[in-house]
C-alpha cells in the first residue's frame, strides 16, 4: 500500500502545479496561434487598419495646405514687389525703343 507521507504529497502537488503551468502555455501558443491565424486571413491591410483605429489622431496637427494670406501679409508683399520695381533698371538702345513704340496712339 501506498503510504502518505508530506514528502510524497508535496511531489504530487509540484506535479499539479507543473501540469496546470503546462497547459497555460498550451493555452497560451493555441491563442498566439490563432490570433497569427486571424491576422493572415484578414490579410495586411486589414490587420494595419485595426491597429489604425486603435490609435488616436493628433489633434494639434497643421494643416497639409497653405493658408489664405492676411491683409498685412498680402500689403508686405505688394510693398516688398513696387521696391523691387523701382529698382529694376533696363537698358535699351534709343532706336530699338522707337521701333517697339506704337505709331498711334488713341
Amino acid at each position: 500500500m501506498e503510504e502518505k507521507t508530506p514528502i510524497k504529497e508535496k511531489e504530487k502537488e509540484t506535479i499539479k502545479e507543473e501540469e496546470k503551468e503546462k497547459e497555460k502555455k498550451l493555452k497560451n501558443e493555441k491563442h498566439k496561434e490563432k490570433v497569427v491565424d486571424d491576422e493572415m486571413r484578414k490579410g495586411k491591410s486589414e490587420a494595419n487598419t485595426d491597429k489604425k483605429k486603435d490609435t488616436t489622431p493628433n489633434e494639434g496637427k497643421e494643416v497639409p495646405y497653405p493658408l489664405v494670406p492676411s491683409r498685412k501679409e498680402k500689403e508686405r508683399h505688394l510693398s516688398r514687389f513696387l521696391d523691387i520695381f523701382k529698382k529694376l533698371e533696363i537698358t535699351l538702345p534709343f532706336g530699338e525703343a522707337l521701333q517697339q513704340m506704337p505709331l498711334f496712339i488713341p
